[in-house]
């Protein structure tokens, strides 16, 4: 037998380390796994020698990354997270701006306005929690993206129809917002 240690990247809570561990333990060629959120490192007990790419592949394939080496996985996370913390400030940002123009302003179109900054928030800077959804979909698992997705995009859609369809207009767009910030 023979361990593999791997680095894997892209969990967002404990629910995708299990998710992993449930896909990959399926393989004949595996006896053991463990995946452990809080070290986003995974070791796999293998039956025999087999190519580490069809495992990192597998892993690739249920939505998140999978290193051999620190270094790269290092390189991986530290690009992932500047790209997150500066979406982080600018979807707070306008959050900020949306909720003072919602509740100091009386601006006969700020309704639109608001529908502008909550599109390009939900599909440009939300469109990682909405790709994460997808895979999880496709692989028959549920992780915080679905959560995430499933709350935004309904809030979206539904402010949406109250903007253009009711007389009621019961937007909301800045829950939206936060909840992808």
């Amino acid at each position: 037998m023979e361990n593999l240690k791997l680095r894997i990247g892209g969990m967002s809570c404990v629910n995708c380390s299990k998710n992993i561990e449930r896909a990959l333990s399926k393989d004949t060629n595996i006896n053991n796994i463990n995946v452990n959120f809080s070290t986003s490192q995974a070791v796999i007990e293998l039956k025999k020698k087999i190519d580490y790419s069809l495992i990192i592949k597998a892993v690739e394939g249920l939505g998140y990354s999978a290193n051999l080496s620190d270094e790269e996985f290092k390189k991986r996370e530290a690009i992932e997270l500047k790209k997150s913390k500066n979406e982080s400030i600018i979807a707070l940002s306008l959050a900020v701006f949306v909720h003072i123009l919602e509740f100091l302003t009386s601006y006969e179109y700020k309704d639109y306005i608001v529908l502008i900054v909550a599109t390009y928030v939900q599909f440009y800077i939300g469109l990682r929690f909405i790709n994460g959804a997808i895979k999880s979909f496709k692989n028959g698992i549920w992780d915080m993206n679905v959560l995430v997705t499933l709350g935004t995009v309904s809030a979206y859609l539904f402010s949406v129809y109250n903007l253009f369809f009711t007389d009621e207009k019961v937007l909301y767009f800045g829950g939206e917002i936060i909840i992808i910030a």
